[in-house]
């Protein structure tokens, strides 16, 4: 039996620390067809570069304010979760990138990163699926397919990379990162 879960009630679990975003069944296929990571890295399980999510199952997406390099959100966000009394609920791994634009938390920079709405660039991102029909989703959302429209004027993040990753081809938005170099 399909139970139904209020996304207010979802996001009113999380503290400030946290920014929370709907995906719908659409979205979270369309992530799933997205490029991802070959290897969790989490628990180091490969994950082919199209997962299929079946189109009933509804999602959040998580952003969480931190370095990137600290992947122990998973287990805060399932601790949150569980100790709500959310049970029906398991992490996903997908383009979170992706995920992040399409549930309106962020857009995409020069740099491939996502800028956060909430936290600018210092965060990172898991989401978690749900059998149960998730209720009162937003409508404001902010989707932007369009590259950061305050990242046109100065190649900073380019010339602040460490392992110079980040490349233009002079087009102005022909930006890309080199995943190998990162």
């Amino acid at each position: 039996m399909l139970l139904t879960i209020s996304f207010n009630d979802l996001k009113a679990i999380f503290n400030d620390d946290w920014d929370i975003g709907y995906l719908s069944p659409e979205n979270l296929y369309r992530c799933g067809m997205h490029p991802v990571k070959n290897v969790s890295l989490k628990n180091l399980e490969n994950y082919s570069n199209d997962l299929y999510y079946r189109k009933v199952t509804n999602a959040i997406v998580l952003i969480r304010k931190g370095h990137t390099w600290d992947y122990t959100l998973y287990d805060e966000a399932c601790g949150i979760l569980h100790n709500a009394g959310i049970l029906n609920c398991w992490m996903i791994h997908t383009n979170f990138k992706e995920a992040a634009i399409l549930a309106g938390l962020g857009v995409r920079a020069r740099n491939a990163l996502i800028y956060s709405y909430k936290f600018g660039f210092d965060h990172h991102i898991c989401a978690f699926r749900f059998e149960d029909e998730i209720t009162d989703i937003p409508t404001d959302k902010r989707i932007n397919y369009k590259i950061w429209n305050r990242c046109l004027d100065c190649d900073d993040c380019a010339k602040a990379c460490p392992a110079g990753a980040i490349h233009n081809e002079g087009e102005p938005f022909s930006w890309w990162i080199n995943s190998s170099a990162c």
